[in-house]
């Protein structure tokens, strides 16, 4: 074959030359641009890295990682950059509740659920809260609201059913349980809730299969094994009741009960190598808990039958103090003391026993006629009164709020138990649940009459007085018998003012000498600061504390703290919480500092004492957000109710000035310079008399310019010091009483025009005087107090 050449074209072979390839390197004038692009790449580079790094660190498990492992005071801190995420209140509230400081708690909790109200673990501990301060009702209702809005969540109705079971409700407790582990049949808790609730109501198959299910799906729990055997014992499983026992004093080696429960198996089991095991568990769970009655208990009948009569009387004695009202402990003791033959030790132990087998018996008498009628308001009464003869103050609670047909938490219930356990000799029990009741009930004679007995039975004879005082004022028939309870508790109590009384009741008659300015006499801060640190719990000394501090700018942080202090003593403290806005109002910056205000200025409207100054904070309030018309709107009512602030017209005058009224705002603001001048007045008048004290001239001065100003009271009780001081004669050589008020106004328009008396400036007076060169003495109160004494 012939092979084809093949031929290239004329038009191919003129055609343009291939292009060349790419140059390997750029130019120079090029290289600025490359890296430019590659700077500006790397940038954005770390700019997204930021970014992510940012999104990963405010995303929900790194936050909720952080939350969970700072403490307190830094979580307060975050809130101030964080102030509406539930994660961060939910953990304040953790902590505050780990401290006992539930009504901060509350307040941080009840936002949470308003941020997160999906969230159970934000509402079990909002309701743990609530219960912390009193508020049963409140707790149950939050908690109901819950598992109705969220038919078809375990941990709902696990919350619900767990607040029954707290409040011994068994069977609504069964039914939320039931529903709980239909819904999620792994819940363990659920089990071991639904197993005691059977078993309280006499549901012996039920209560063994809840108390096995939680055993197989919780086998590391020591509770739920404790539960499973002591359910296994009441059906006389004995041997499989011991493995459970065994066994659950092996998984928890510091739990007392556990031991203690583990050491009665082996007692009740007979042979000495039981007897030897069971001592070195009961030991084991006296060290691990010695305020354990049950434990003391078993040493001492484990010691006694084992031959050791002498070395159980010990353990014996302390389960007999521990648990009054048990009568197994005294019963041993008897049987002892006859073995001996310590007849008096024999008898009185015998007595007791008696005293309180007959309790014993008594209310199960009261518990088993209650299972046949559990609505017999009589029968609750009855077991109300039992419980609290003997201080079960819990029980007796809630027997008596089924008796009175009203919540636990409501006054009624609480003044009713406080009167009946201060009548039973627990006074000290009885006190903080009358504390409660007034704060709900603050308008009550019933509760103030509950609170008065308790303190009366304490010993805070002042504080009692006050609430008697307020009882008799609503329910005036009282006071005979009040009366009569006071003189018997003086007559029968003939001891000494306690140190914190003396120092209030010096403090006090400091205060309330004073004639003229309102100058805090430092002796009166000294004496109330101190009657409040012996005393803290007292809420009459916190009232003074707060009256001096609140009055001294200086002491401002102080004042604060101070009615905090009172308000969790007397939480319904209507002038208190307004004090305390007044004070927070100068500080307020954020959203929750303002919520803070309102809430105790809110608070501060159910009384009509403290009006004037609930509307000066409002007023404060309204000038702190820049709302001039409010502003003027509320410090006009409050200057309608206390004239005699002067500040407020300044106040007044500042909201006029931001309201656009300036003509208002000049009104006020001179009528504000002319009060002003008239305290630079009689400041200058008291000081007068402070620098001379020996010259008649300056009392009737004073009491002439009091005089003038209405202030008829005060001018009297110069003149009454005058004429303690001075004779009849020298007070009539002095002036004649017409010529003595024309000198006394003549002086104080001298006063008001060039500022001095008596060669002595009004303002900027010298330290130091030009004879001896000795400080001079400025005019204190403390002076016109001394005279003033017969």
């Amino acid at each position: 074959m012939t092979k084809l050449a093949v031929k290239p074209s004329l038009k191919m072979r003129a055609g343009p030359p291939p292009p060349p390839p790419p140059p390997t390197t750029l130019p120079g004038h090029n290289r600025p641009a490359l890296l430019r692009r590659r700077w500006v790449g790397a940038a954005a580079f770390l700019a997204l890295l930021a970014a992510s790094a940012r999104l990963l660190w405010l995303s929900g498990p790194v936050q909720e990682w952080r939350f969970a492992r700072l403490p307190l005071p830094a979580l307060l801190r975050e809130r101030g950059r964080q102030p509406d995420d539930p994660r961060l209140l939910y953990y304040i509230g953790l902590r505050l509740n780990g401290q006992g400081r539930f009504s901060e708690a509350e307040s941080n909790l009840r936002m949470a659920a308003a941020l997160d109200p999906h969230a159970p673990r934000v509402r079990d501990e909002w309701a743990r809260a609530l219960l912390g301060v009193g508020q049963t009702t409140a707790a149950f209702g939050q908690l109901r609201e819950f598992a109705g809005t969220h038919p078809d969540s375990a941990p709902a109705h696990f919350l619900l059913g767990k607040f029954y079971f707290t409040n011994h409700s068994m069977k609504r407790a069964a039914e939320e349980m039931q529903r709980t582990v239909t819904l999620d049949p792994k819940n363990a808790p659920a089990w071991a809730f639904l197993s005691q609730a059977a078993a309280q109501l006499a549901m012996a198959d039920r209560a063994l299969e809840a108390a096995q299910r939680a055993v197989a799906l919780a086998p590391q729990d020591a509770g739920y094994r404790l539960l499973l055997a002591a359910l296994l014992e009441r059906r006389n499983r004995l041997d499989a009741a011991g493995a459970q026992y065994r066994q659950a004093a092996v998984l928890a080696p510091r739990n007392a009960v556990a031991h203690q429960q583990y050491a009665a198996w082996l007692h009740s089991r007979s042979g000495a190598s039981n007897l030897a095991m069971a001592e070195a568990e009961a030991r084991r769970a006296v060290a691990l808990d010695a305020a354990s009655a049950p434990s003391w208990l078993t040493l001492g009948r484990v010691l006694r039958d084992k031959g050791q009569a002498a070395e159980a009387v010990a353990p014996l004695t302390r389960a007999a103090t521990l648990a009054p009202d048990d009568p197994v402990p005294a019963q041993a003791l008897a049987q002892i003391a006859n073995l001996h033959g310590d007849k008096p030790k024999a008898a009185y132990w015998q007595r007791e026993f008696l005293r309180r087998q007959r309790y014993v018996a008594a209310r199960h008498d009261l518990y088993q006629k209650l299972r046949v009628n559990p609505e017999s308001r009589e029968l609750h009464r009855r077991m109300a009164q039992l419980l609290c003869r003997h201080g079960e103050v819990e029980s007796c609670v809630r027997n008596y709020a089924v008796a009175l047909r009203q919540p636990p938490d409501a006054p009624p219930t609480l003044a009713a138990v406080a009167e009946e356990l201060t009548r039973s000799g627990f006074a000290t029990r009885a006190l903080p649940l009358a504390r409660q009741a007034v704060a709900r009930g603050p308008h009550s004679p019933d509760t103030r009459e509950a609170l008065g007995n308790a303190l009366l039975q304490t010993g805070h004879l002042d504080e009692a007085i006050g609430n008697f005082n307020y009882t008799t004022t609503y329910a005036p028939e009282r006071a005979r018998r009040i009366q009569a309870r006071v003189n018997r508790y003086v007559a029968t109590h003939p001891v000494p003012l306690s140190p914190a009384q003396r120092a209030y009741r010096q403090a006090r008659d400091l205060m309330d000498r004073q004639i003229g300015l309102q100058r805090i006499p430092p002796r009166a801060a000294e004496l109330a600061q101190k009657a409040v640190t012996l005393d803290p719990f007292n809420a009459d000394y916190l009232r003074l504390l707060l009256r001096i501090q609140f009055a001294q700018k200086s002491q401002a942080a102080a004042a604060i703290e101070t009615a905090r202090k009172l308000l969790q003593v007397a939480p319904g403290d209507s002038s208190t919480h307004a004090l305390l806005a007044i004070l927070l109002v100068d500080s307020a910056a954020q959203p929750e500092d303002y919520a803070q205000v309102e809430r105790h200025l809110a608070a501060a409207a159910k009384s009509p004492d403290a009006a004037a100054q609930r509307h000066y904070g409002l007023g404060l309030l309204a000038l702190r957000r820049g709302q001039g018309a409010q502003a003027l709107q509320e410090l006009k009512k409050a200057v309608a109710l206390d004239p005699a602030a002067d500040v407020t017209y300044y106040k007044i005058a500042t909201a006029a000035r931001m309201a656009g009224r300036p003509q208002e705002a000049a009104q006020a603001l001179a009528l504000y310079e002319r009060r002003l001048n008239a305290s630079r007045t009689e400041f200058n008048l008291q000081g007068d008399i402070g620098q001379h004290p020996n010259r008649p001239q300056p009392y009737l001065a004073l009491a002439a310019f009091y005089k003038k100003n209405g202030r008829t009271g005060e001018a009297q009780a110069i003149l009454n010091i005058a004429r303690r001081r001075f004779s009849a004669e020298v007070l009539r050589s002095a002036a004649h009483p017409q010529k003595t008020a024309q000198n006394a106004v003549s002086q104080v328009d001298q006063i008001q025009e060039k500022g001095i008396i008596y060669g002595h400036k009004s303002k900027n007076r010298p330290r130091s005087n030009r004879r001896g060169g000795r400080r001079a003495r400025h005019f204190d109160l403390r002076y016109l107090q001394v005279y003033a004494r017969p």
